[in-house]
């Protein structure tokens, strides 16, 4: 197109012709053209965004509503800070449920010769792992 002249010619007068409807002369009054002139449409899906925060929130709010603890399950029998335990009759700690009967909490595990506080007894596991204070 661009190597015909008769052709060019045209492609040129098109472009002064474009270049003359965006630009206001001095003796007319310029009118924007609608298609350059109107803002863009937004296209980020707001409505679906908004509905899918609603429906989270309500999951959220009946699992908050439905949720029941489930029930602690057995020990298991590692002596740890926390431990609630019960005394055996040679005096040996042995880890149970905290939510049952229990003779004390472990305080502290000790290091081959320390000592417990006078507030707390020291006791052995009963699987011979060690040596703990126990709070009654």
């Amino acid at each position: 197109m661009l190597g015909d002249p008769v052709l060019r010619r045209e492609y040129d007068r098109s472009l002064a012709a474009a270049a003359s409807q965006t630009r206001p002369s001095d003796d007319r009054e310029w009118v924007p053209d609608p298609v350059f002139e109107q803002p863009p449409e937004s296209t980020f899906p707001w409505r679906f965004l908004i509905a899918l925060a609603i429906v989270g929130i309500g999951f959220v709010v009946i699992g908050v509503f439905t949720y029941q603890p489930s029930k602690p399950g057995p020990p298991d029998n590692v002596l740890t800070v926390g431990s609630c335990v019960v005394l055996e009759e040679n005096g040996d700690a042995t880890e149970v449920n905290c939510d049952g009967d229990h003779d004390g909490v472990v305080d502290s595990l000790l290091v081959e010769g320390q000592v417990c506080p006078p507030d707390l007894e020291k006791h052995r596991d009963s699987q011979g792992l060690g040596e703990f204070c126990i709070r009654f």
